[in-house]
């Protein structure tokens, strides 16, 4: 499955969000600024910035098969629930990576004056109430769960194909 093609309206809404900078407390960083399709959703960084530039200790992982992960965070290899793991990334103030702890209403009155968002929302939760941001999460949730790429050479090598890869990479 490629994560172009949503398959319900909630990953949609989640898609939609990913991409969006609105997120972030100075509109600089979407999820996506981090988690780039074009790199594997990675950010090519050795250490990753946050929304005011300044420098990571970590770099960003990549989301891809992300479901088959034990852990989320090689930090804290607790963290095994997506929507919990959100919290650091979107809320955390040591590193700030998107801010919206310090701003997380102004961001959701954005939200709440986009007709699209306002309809998805809506049709999905019915009005916006205090549970936004964990509705919010969800979504993000259900579209990084869709980033199953598992028909790579390596994977249909594995699987049992001998001419998926030559030689000299099958070898390693």
């Amino acid at each position: 499955m490629s994560f172009m093609e949503p398959q319900n309206s909630e990953i949609e809404f989640g898609r939609r969000l990913f991409f969006d900078t609105r997120l972030s407390v100075n509109g600089t960083k979407s999820c996506a600024s981090c988690h780039d399709p074009r790199l594997a959703f990675t950010d090519g960084y050795r250490r990753s910035t946050g929304a005011f530039a300044d420098e990571h200790r970590h770099n960003s992982p990549s989301l891809i098969n992300l479901s088959t992960y034990r852990s989320l965070n090689w930090n804290a290899p607790y963290t095994t629930n997506l929507t919990k793991h959100m919290d650091a990334p979107l809320f955390g103030t040591s590193p700030i990576e998107m801010g919206a702890a310090t701003e997380s209403r102004q961001i959701i009155s954005l939200l709440e004056k986009d007709e699209i968002y306002k309809r998805m929302y809506q049709q999905l939760y019915g009005s916006f109430d205090e549970q936004v941001w964990d509705k919010i999460k969800e979504a993000i949730a259900a579209f990084v769960q869709t980033l199953e790429f598992r028909n790579s050479a390596y994977d249909r090598f594995v699987k049992g194909d001998g001419s998926a890869m030559s030689k000299e990479a099958a070898q390693g």
